[in-house]
């Protein structure tokens, strides 16, 4: 028996977890679900084992992967869409970092942010690349939000020294100096990019659940 959820418009399953006990060094299966009471609570339905041992009670693990190249790599954002597609975002130093389908095949000079985007079961990378430039005092970029619009278009904002950001249909298109800010925005596919680098004095972060999630008054 699994779990499901449903409110706001959402649902939540939690699907049935796995049990079991070791016992001279072997893995000895044991039945277990869920099972609701009477007063609502929710309980594990177990089977018959062996209390003499200690019982494991695990959830179902649905999948786990690595994600990354031969250097350092980290995950700052991660945001799902109506498709449950997942998104990624984060920074890293490897020059070998998967990037299927990228917008920016090759990594820039110092920390590069990256945007991953997965299939919902999470056996396909639909998407990655890099993104950042060069140029700068030290030439990182970080990304350190994420959003996700109705259409599958990826919004990332973050700061970066790099005077090579990439910049399109921008309202500020030079780096100001130091660290700046930028919004970027991905298409569904990850092939086209619109990007505004904003001088951070003027910056507020109001929502990152929405596509409008900066409001600036470039200096």
């Amino acid at each position: 028996m699994q779990i499901s959820l449903a409110g706001g418009g959402r649902r939540l399953i939690e699907k049935a977890p796995i049990a079991w006990q070791e016992k001279g060094g072997r893995r000895t299966p044991v039945n277990v679900g869920y099972e609701c009471g009477i007063d609502g609570r929710i309980s594990f339905a177990l089977g018959n084992y062996d209390r003499a041992y200690p019982l494991i009670i695990d959830p179902t693990l649905i999948y786990s992967t690595y994600l990354g190249g031969s250097a350092d790599d980290a995950i700052y954002k991660i945001a799902v869409d109506k498709s449950r597609n997942i998104y990624i975002a984060g920074l890293t130093t490897s020059t070998d970092f998967p990037t299927p389908n990228p917008l920016q095949p090759v990594k820039s000079t110092g920390y590069d942010g990256f945007v991953v985007k997965l299939s919902p079961n999470g056996s396909q990378l639909i998407y990655a690349t890099y993104l950042g430039g060069g140029g700068g005092i030290n030439d990182n970029d970080l990304l350190m939000s994420l959003a996700i619009d109705a259409e599958g278009s990826a919004y990332v904002t973050g700061n970066t020294y790099s005077t090579t950001y990439p910049t399109v249909n921008a309202f500020q298109s030079q780096h100001g100096g130091g660290s700046d800010t930028f919004l970027s925005k991905l298409d569904p596919s990850g092939s086209t990019l619109s990007t505004r680098p904003i001088s951070a004095e003027e910056i507020s972060i109001t929502d990152l659940t929405s596509p409008s999630i900066v409001r600036a008054t470039p200096t």
